[in-house]
């Protein structure tokens, strides 16, 4: 009889220490990923970021790979290349076919979901020929996903990741 109570002690002593551990390991990936948000909101905060171009994405949902740096936010200040491979809504543009602008004194919508660890950030941007819409929605991991709507051209999606301003 003390031989199985024995036993039954050291079945629950295993059985508790284990769903600790498992508690623990889950607590562990959670705060790495609130650490994570934590560090890419202070990087949207700062207002200084790079969106580096990892893919292009067309309105067909077509995804061609596309390296380089696709937006520049510094302050109230935002320039843009992005490669541009979609439909033209009227005429022909002149020089390149990239999405193109420089923009100061912008004014960024910025919107914080701390419970989905998500950030949004809108503005609008003007060149000499066209006019766009600029989404951008920021992962808590810095992943990204930019939708530029322009007056000219078809709706194109750019997926990447934001990242500090390097100088």
């Amino acid at each position: 009889m003390k031989k199985n109570r024995l036993l039954f002690y050291c079945f629950m002593l295993v059985m508790t220490t284990t769903m600790l551990t498992a508690q623990s390991k889950k607590e562990l990936k959670m705060q790495k990923k609130l650490a994570e948000y934590a560090k890419t909101k202070i990087l949207v905060q700062k207002g200084q970021f790079v969106f580096k171009t990892s893919y292009i994405v067309t309105q067909k949902g077509d995804r061609t790979e596309a390296i380089g740096d696709g937006l520049l936010i510094e302050d109230d200040k935002a320039y843009a290349n992005f490669p541009f491979i979609g439909n033209m809504n009227r005429g022909t543009l002149k020089g390149s076919n990239n999405i193109e602008f420089n923009t100061s004194e912008t004014d960024f919508d910025i919107e914080y979901n701390d419970k989905r660890r998500k950030i949004f950030v809108k503005f609008e941007a003007k060149d000499k020929n066209e006019s766009y819409s600029i989404y951008i929605t920021i992962l808590g991991t810095g992943k990204a996903t930019v939708q530029i709507s322009s007056s000219s051209r078809g709706i194109m999606s750019y997926e990447g990741e934001i990242q500090k301003v390097v100088i």
